[in-house]
């Protein structure tokens, strides 16, 4: 399930590498570029809800199947497609799929080692950032030596690969891999959209992963390439990103489990995101060892998004586990298609890490509330009256 997240993954952060080739090929503007960009995660945010609610009644395994197979298929058409619309649609049924490997995986794991989800989660976002490491120069390295058409239709026969592994594995056991009985997704659906936690989370993911995707996918190739950073050099710094972004979710989640401070690390890691926004809007790209600090520092903090989810969870039903983890990540296609869209569109002169700190604001202000709500669970376990 790892690896089909690390295929998800690359999905999610390859654009960056073959933006200028689909533009140049089918004469498109930046605005309607970026707006090709932020199809992936406007499609991933309308189906995350329901893609959890199915995963609760399925199975982690059965979603994951179908995941991989809707993947395969927009793949295929991504390397077929011979217009803007077949493109988007592609980048459609792509973010269907990638939605259902996100979700089993989290589902698994939370329900699989529920006293250390955060640390298991960690570990899974880590093993599936190879995906998003491989779209940095390992794809540019591609990119030189094959078209970008053939690289998709072999991420097609990948998934279609992936979907026949899962569905002949070995027996995964009852806690995380079984379908769950008598469910009631409407009483679920009505529960979570209806749990104030639920848009907290929503809230800190756009903020925190939902910047994150944004520098990878656009902002920050636009940014680097403005200082003059050729194709190679720009594909270092999304892998720098990218690395240190599964390393901090390992890290992050870790140290939260092992120290019983989720919320603490969440709250330093936060700051530490939002002050390193702040140098990329404020700061010029002065050379390749300050801007590889800040990219490397930026994608560390940002792992921190892994806390979200037990976070979340904790303060909800078991059962809904796959639920909790499809609404509260809603916030990380949405964060990345507004910031992404926003940054088409803002006027010559803005620099776009202003809306990486905005988003970075948001992010610290909600985990200031979490911080808030633990204190008075805390008071309420010592004195219920």
């Amino acid at each position: 399930m790892s690896v089909c997240y690390a295929v998800a993954l690359f999905h999610r952060t390859a654009f960056q590498g073959i933006e200028a080739d689909v533009r140049g090929e089918f004469g498109l503007s930046a605005s309607r570029s970026a707006d090709l960009s932020a199809m992936f995660f406007w499609a991933y945010f309308a189906v995350m809800i329901p893609v959890g609610l199915l995963t609760d009644a399925i199975g982690a395994r059965r979603a994951a199947i179908l995941g991989s197979l809707v993947t395969a298929a927009g793949a295929w058409l991504f390397g077929q497609a011979h217009s803007a619309g077949e493109l988007a649609l592609a980048r459609v049924c792509i973010a269907i799929g990638s939605a259902a490997a996100f979700v089993g995986l989290m589902r698994y794991v939370a329900l699989a080692f529920p006293d250390r989800k955060a640390t298991y989660s960690g570990r899974g976002i880590l093993m599936g950032n190879v995906g998003a490491i491989a779209s940095g120069v390992p794809l540019a390295w591609i990119l030189a030596q094959v078209s970008w058409r053939s690289v998709w239709l072999a991420l097609a026969l990948t998934s279609v690969a992936l979907a026949a592994g899962l569905r002949f594995a070995a027996p995964w056991g009852e806690r995380g891999g079984a379908t769950s009985h008598g469910r009631a997704p409407l009483a679920e659906l009505r529960a979570l959209a209806t749990s104030p936690y639920v848009y907290l989370g929503i809230a800190i993911q756009a903020g925190l992963a939902g910047a994150y995707y944004a520098f990878g996918n656009l902002i920050g190739p636009r940014w680097l390439a403005e200082q003059g950073f050729d194709r190679i050099a720009v594909g270092w710094e999304v892998t720098l990103l990218v690395a240190g972004y599964g390393v901090g979710a390992a890290f992050w989640g870790w140290f939260g489990d092992h120290e019983h401070r989720r919320t603490l690390a969440l709250s330093i890691a936060t700051c530490g995101a939002l002050a390193g926004w702040c140098v990329v809007a404020l700061v010029p790209a002065a050379g390749a060892v300050p801007a590889s600090a800040v990219v490397l520092a930026c994608g560390f903090c940002c792992g921190a998004f892994a806390l979200v989810y037990p976070l979340i969870a904790e303060r909800h039903d078991k059962s809904h586990a796959g639920g909790v983890v499809a609404f509260v990540n809603c916030g990380i296609p949405l964060g990345a298609a507004l910031l992404q869209s926003a940054a088409g569109r803002l006027p010559q002169g803005v620099a776009p890490g202003l809306l990486l700190a905005a988003a970075g604001s948001v992010a610290a202000a909600g985990v200031l509330l979490l911080l808030f709500d633990r204190r008075i669970r805390l008071r309420l376990a010592r004195d219920p009256t």
